[in-house]
């Protein structure tokens, strides 16, 4: 339905109204999770001052236009956007996005971490790497 919103110099200017988002229960739930991980984050903030947590939108709306509608969707990419990191600063982009390009389900994260974790172990350019940073902590 279009309305009215004010009068432009050539008449009326029209604007379609919004429609009220419908959600589904899922998406309901979503909203509860990402909420709840907030609050968790906030009571930490306040445990640890000086400390920080990035607080994450909870809109059901926003993750839906991002094809995340579930709680198991919104921790699988959680988890993807954490091990792509991960692994990217270790090495590259590239090669995160080469190593994640199979995984659908956590368990796959998981597959990957643990290969890449054990592959980190025993390359002895990443052992003078991970003395660097233990040193510079």
């Amino acid at each position: 339905m279009y309305k009215p919103v004010k009068t432009g110099y050539n008449g009326p200017i029209i604007k379609k109204e919004e429609e009220p988002y419908m959600f589904t229960k899922s998406q309901i739930e979503l909203q509860a999770h990402i909420e709840a991980k907030n609050a968790e984050g906030k009571k930490w903030m306040d445990e640890n001052p000086g400390s920080f947590y990035g607080m994450t939108v909870t809109d059901p709306a926003h993750w839906a236009d991002q094809g995340i509608t579930t709680v198991e969707q919104y921790e699988y990419q959680m988890e993807y956007y954490g091990l792509f990191d991960y692994i990217a600063n270790l090495t590259s982009k590239g090669n995160a996005r080469y190593l994640l390009s199979l995984c659908t389900t956590i368990d796959d994260l998981n597959a990957v971490y643990s290969d890449f974790g054990a592959q980190m172990d025993i390359d002895p350019a990443w052992e003078v790497e991970k003395q660097w940073c233990e040193d510079a902590a």
